[in-house]
């Protein structure tokens, strides 16, 4: 189990496109996030575990939080590196 809680770092901004969201830290590059990558984002509106957000994107989706869990790990570990992401707790 994570327990580590992830939420989107307030100085980053956002933009929905039809190809994704686009992400703009302050010194960083833009990155642009795929449809599927962008429901995490959404989801990290407000702090949450990587087993938390597995089990709100399952429920979304139809898919197991088994399925989604270490594709989420990985995606977290990118964005929190690229400063995309905060540590909540």
């Amino acid at each position: 189990m994570t327990t580590s809680r992830w939420q989107r770092a307030p100085q980053v901004v956002h933009r929905g496109t039809l190809d994704g969201l686009l992400l703009r830290p302050p010194d960083g590059e833009v990155a642009l996030l795929s449809p599927s990558a962008a429901a995490l984002w959404d989801v990290l509106a407000s702090p949450h575990s990587v087993d938390e957000a597995a089990e709100v994107l399952a429920a979304r989706t139809g898919a197991s939080d088994a399925e989604i869990r270490a594709d989420l790990e990985a995606l977290v570990a990118d964005l929190a590196g690229r400063g995309l992401l905060e540590s909540a707790s």
